[in-house]
């Protein structure tokens, strides 16, 4: 019996030292569970303070080097007057930059993000519709947290906010169309030279006034002039906002063989970074595929009136012609022929068909389309299919024959040419960080029905509107005669152009 209850003792001496143990386990979990609740709370306060930083910011963005600077004043502002912690700490410090980094960007993501420092002017200004706050970290001292060594938490917050809107190149297109449902006349995968476009002098660019819009007050002149032009060629964002449908640009006309340099800035061209007009590459640097689609062969024998960029004699460097292999047969000109004369000036060469609907349809392009129809194409699917506009899905390249007239092409690379990574198609730019997607150029969409050629164009001749197209550059290029652009489709903004929101 004593021996019994001896044993019980030592039980009874165990279990206390256990429960001991539990109970400060217990407690630490409980001082744990405090501390992080107090640590989300804190963050939930950071991170609003930061959203209302970012908001504050974004409605301040208005294209100008002013507009930047008003809206990091006004985050910093905002800050301030946020608090986390339970509304003991401000989230804007009393540092100049209140503690908060500040960026603003093209695009919400980080890699279009812009140190402040690095806009120095209205042109690189242009476009920098999202600005980004971060708070950096915050330590917050723990409670209870302290028994398990635990004397501080980091927290921080970003937010990312702005409006989406749809800038294009100071460069205009005609409309071969004014019917939105048909693209405006446009053909997906079909290259353009945007200057043949121009049913007033055929083979000359049209430049669009990158500041200043009819009804928007003054209009300054100089805006439409080389060197106010040249830094937003270099970016292909110009600094108007006009609204689609319904509004006007200023236009001009002219040769600009020195914008040659801003617009090749996309395929890394050295040029466009020299000279009197260069680029910043920071702001506008080369794609990641500069690789240039170009045909080569004898000059097309065309029908009389019509022009179409001809296939290069030879490749630059001695290169061999496999840049547009899958074209099939080989094309005899690069872009799709337009008239030059006649009746239908700036016009394709199927027209007296002022719409362009699939080939099924009455009234359009020829049904049963010929070899020497295909001849009239030009390079073709380089960035994009044809768009099946009945389906909405993209044309296969079995459908040749019936589109174009040329063979089924079992030879096209998939993806198309422009989305390689590697192999013939593709070829990495030799200088500075590249940028996806650089080659797509937002083109301004007009209707040029009352073009004419008036002295002092820059603030004397208004156009309508009709829409942004987004044209892919399969080659450098070489003004006054070529800017050869795949058309991809037009640019639709997935947000009303004055909604601020956040992104994160």
């Amino acid at each position: 019996m004593i021996r019994t209850f001896r044993h019980m003792q030592r039980q009874e001496g165990a279990i206390a030292i256990m429960a001991g143990i539990l109970l400060f386990v217990l407690v630490g979990m409980l001082a744990l569970a405090v501390d992080l609740g107090h640590v989300y709370i804190a963050k939930t306060g950071l991170q609003n303070g930061a959203d209302a930083a970012a908001l504050a910011g974004a409605r301040r963005l208005n294209d100008t080097l002013a507009g930047v600077n008003a809206a990091a004043a006004d985050a910093i502002g905002i800050a301030r007057h946020n608090f986390y912690d339970f509304d003991n700490v401000p989230v804007g410090t009393d540092a100049s930059n209140g503690g908060l980094g500040i960026r603003v960007g093209t695009c919400p993501d980080a890699g279009c993000m812009h140190a402040l420092d690095t806009i120095t002017s209205d042109a690189a200004a242009v476009d920098m519709s999202y600005i980004e706050v971060t708070t950096g970290n915050r330590l917050l001292d723990s409670w209870f947290a302290g028994i398990w060594n635990i004397l501080n938490f980091d927290v921080s917050a970003r937010a990312v906010a702005g409006r989406y809107v749809i800038k294009s190149a100071s460069i205009g297109v005609c409309a071969i169309s004014t019917d939105v449902t048909t693209e405006f006349g446009f053909i997906r995968g079909v290259a353009y030279n945007a200057p043949d476009l121009n049913p007033l002098t055929n083979g000359v660019p049209i430049w669009i006034n990158p500041v200043d819009t009819p009804g928007s007050g003054t209009c300054n002149p100089a805006n439409g002039n080389t060197p106010i032009l040249a830094p937003y060629v270099c970016t292909g964002r110009s600094a108007i906002d006009v609204k689609i449908p319904g509004g006007y640009v200023w236009v001009n006309t002219g040769a600009q063989t020195v914008m040659n340099g801003p617009l090749n800035s996309r395929f890394g061209d050295p040029k466009a970074y020299t000279g009197g007009h260069a680029c910043d590459p920071s702001l506008a640097p080369p794609d990641t595929n500069v690789q240039q689609y170009d045909c080569v062969g004898p000059k097309a024998s065309l029908a009389a009136d019509l022009s179409q960029v001809p296939c290069e004699k030879t490749l630059p460097g001695g290169l061999p012609a496999t840049n547009v292999d899958w074209m099939n047969p080989a094309p005899v000109g690069q872009t799709i022929s337009i008239w030059s004369a006649g009746a239908n000036p700036g016009k394709p060469f199927y027209f007296p068909h002022d719409v362009h609907l699939d080939p099924a349809s009455s009234g359009t392009r020829p049904a049963s389309p010929t070899a020497a129809d295909f001849s009239n194409y030009g390079v073709l699917w380089s960035a994009t299919h044809e768009l099946n506009r009945a389906t909405g899905e993209d044309r296969a390249t079995t459908e040749w024959p019936a589109l174009y007239g040329g063979s089924t092409n079992a030879n096209y690379p998939d993806p198309p040419p422009y989305l390689q990574t590697g192999g013939t198609y593709f070829e990495a730019p030799l200088t500075y960080a590249p940028q996806a997607g650089r080659r797509i150029l937002n083109l301004a969409i007009i209707d040029c029905a009352g073009i004419a050629n008036i002295a002092g164009q820059s603030c004397s001749q208004k156009l309508p509107l009709l829409g942004v197209g987004r044209f892919f550059m399969q080659k450098q290029a070489n003004l006054p005669k070529e800017l050869v652009g795949e058309f991809l489709g037009l640019a639709m903004p997935p947000l009303p152009s004055a909604q601020i929101t956040l992104f994160r």
